[in-house]
């Protein structure tokens, strides 16, 4: 009985006493290694997954929200677009709307073998269209081209008195041609914090595009006015044929 006894005491000094916490371990120790680790025992990770959520990006964002503009545009008619004519556009609406003249001037096609006067009517329609906002286009480039272009002269000249009283020694063109350039470059104090330098080759661009599609167009109207003419000679040659006929066998009756 004694001996019972003590292997029972024996029995309740190895046995250990409940404890959740120690189950939630062997809980956690038994957890598959295929499971997410929490990020609170990575302290490392959880610091750069923080940075990098909350760090800026101004770059990215304005892109987006440019692209954004540029779909909401695209989903709208051509058309409707060039006729939203402006005095000065940036350079994301002034490349939309290139895009967009090219399309319109290549989809001005008559069919040379078989011209029809619908086809000319439809072509004249398609030219006189594209016609109105490139032309206001044009007027406004070829006069901001000048405009600043005219301010290059102005500014380089006071520029040159103004180099001259600093440099204190003679310099040679070459170098008062350097300084002039260097000075005007680094005034961004005009539209969209260009210098003028930038803005004449943003505006004369602008103008030599325009004229190119100009004379296209007047090329395709031009060809347009010789499938009209043939067209009426072809009719009125028709038309005098059956008299022609008629007159050469009464000639031969008589």
């Amino acid at each position: 009985m004694a001996d019972f006894m003590n292997l029972f005491d024996n029995d309740l000094v190895q046995a250990q006493p409940f404890d959740p916490c120690a189950e939630e371990v062997e809980n956690n120790v038994q957890t598959p290694i295929n499971e997410p680790i929490p990020v609170q025992d990575q302290p490392i990770q959880a610091e750069r997954i923080k940075n990098v959520n909350n760090q800026p990006n101004t770059v990215q964002a304005s892109n987006q929200q440019s692209n954004v503009q540029v779909l909401n545009q695209i989903n709208q008619d051509p058309m409707d677009i060039l006729y939203n004519v402006s005095s000065t556009y940036t350079d994301n609406q002034w490349a939309l709307r290139e895009n967009i003249y090219v399309n319109e001037c290549n989809k001005i096609r008559v069919d040379t073998g078989n011209v029809s006067n619908n086809d000319v009517i439809i072509a004249a329609g398609q030219i006189d269209r594209l016609l109105t906002p490139l032309v206001a286009d044009n007027i406004s480039a070829q006069r901001l081209s000048a405009k600043y272009e005219n301010l290059l002269k102005l500014e380089k000249e006071l520029c040159f008195n103004s180099v001259k009283q600093q440099a204190g020694t003679k310099l040679t063109v070459d170098e008062t041609k350097s300084l002039i350039a260097m000075t005007i470059s680094n005034k961004r104090q005009f539209e969209d914090n260009k210098n003028l330098y930038e803005l004449c080759e943003r505006y004369g661009s602008r103008y030599i595009f325009t004229k190119g599609i100009l004379d296209c167009l007047h090329d395709k109207k031009d060809l347009l006015i010789n499938y009209l003419t043939i067209l009426k000679l072809e009719n009125s040659t028709q038309s005098m044929s059956p008299n022609v006929y008629s007159q050469n066998q009464m000639n031969r009756m008589n």
